[in-house]
């Protein structure tokens, strides 16, 4: 009976260490492709001196937010929204969504308000977006603006109890 619970803890530490190696093994992987897709399209970058689709400067996009290079990732997203044709409208979109979210990261309030309202006039029925707007017109205490937003929300979204609540709290704020 006493060699039992050696045995016992030794197989759940086994059990343990052979799950955390899958986890870091699948993790591994996942660096290794992104890495890949990214030194493929800047390559590409350089061998079509700046050429690439707006879908593939958005891939290259996420992969340099996924590593944490932000300002890479917002130099690849302009170039692909400037160099982008008008029949793209939901790359454009997905471009406009990524930068806004990127700048917000970078604590740049207005520019990703900016983005997030070009996304806006791709799609202006986004609540998503919308709620996001609201909230980084809350951070900048511009809660008239926050007001306008939620009412815009509730013609889309009429039974959304959340945004009827808040709504309630910016106007008892707007009151005094």
């Amino acid at each position: 009976m006493n060699n039992f619970f050696p045995i016992l803890y030794l197989s759940i530490i086994i059990i343990l260490l052979l799950m955390f190696s899958i986890m870091l093994s699948a993790q591994l992987i996942d660096f290794y492709i992104k890495n890949r897709i990214y030194k493929a399209l800047s390559n590409k970058i350089i061998i079509n001196e700046n050429r690439l689709s707006i879908a593939e400067y958005y891939q290259l996009s996420c992969i340099c937010v996924y590593n944490n290079l932000l300002y890479e990732a917002i130099d690849r997203l302009q170039t692909g929204i400037k160099n982008s044709n008008s029949t793209s409208k939901d790359y454009l979109y997905n471009n406009y969504t990524l930068l806004a979210n990127v700048y917000e990261k970078l604590n740049q309030l207005t520019l990703a308000i900016k983005y997030y309202n070009n996304a806006l006039n791709i799609y202006d029925d986004n609540s998503l977006i919308l709620k996001k707007l609201a909230s980084l017109y809350s951070q900048q205490k511009n809660f008239h603006k926050v007001s306008e937003i939620y009412q815009q929300i509730l013609l889309y979204e009429p039974d959304n109890y959340d945004i009827q609540v808040k709504l309630k709290k910016v106007t008892d704020i707007l009151r005094y």
